[in-house]
């Protein structure tokens, strides 16, 4: 609540349940930079070997930047799924009020979008959310 958030509210269990769902979330949703050290029991992909930022700094251990990610995601989380469905919005192409209508342009995007998350991560991923990439074997 240092930042104003009073929405950190809820049980103890609540709230370790949305920072580990919070950390799940964005541990699979970026191309990280770097090499994974070892996999660990839990399966995170950080800590990271050889992973640096535009500027040339070292990443080392779990960034602090990762770590305010995780808490706002996790903040997030208490108040509404992470994982929850919702409408495309943000480009919308057209709206009817009676008897209401909503169309979408095509590159609206399918889930929530978290500006300070993207923010805080730009120097620790490839660009982009996860994508899948095409394994040639030579």
């Amino acid at each position: 609540t240092d930042r104003g958030n009073s929405g950190w509210a809820g049980t103890d269990a609540q709230k370790q349940a949305a920072l580990i769902y919070a950390t799940m979330w964005i541990d699979q949703s970026y191309n990280w930079r770097g090499e994974v050290t070892s996999w660990s029991p839990d399966r995170l992909r950080w800590p990271r070997l050889n992973a640096y930022t535009e500027d040339g700094a070292h990443l080392v251990g779990i960034p602090r930047m990762l770590k305010e990610a995780v808490c706002e995601l996790a903040l997030a989380h208490l108040s509404k799924a992470l994982n929850s469905v919702l409408a495309r919005g943000g480009d919308i192409a057209a709206v009817s009020v009676g008897p209401i209508s909503v169309s979408y342009g095509d590159r609206a995007a399918a889930d929530r979008e978290f500006p300070m998350v993207r923010k805080l991560l730009v120097d620790l991923h490839d660009g982009g959310r996860l994508t899948r990439k095409r394994l040639i074997r030579g």
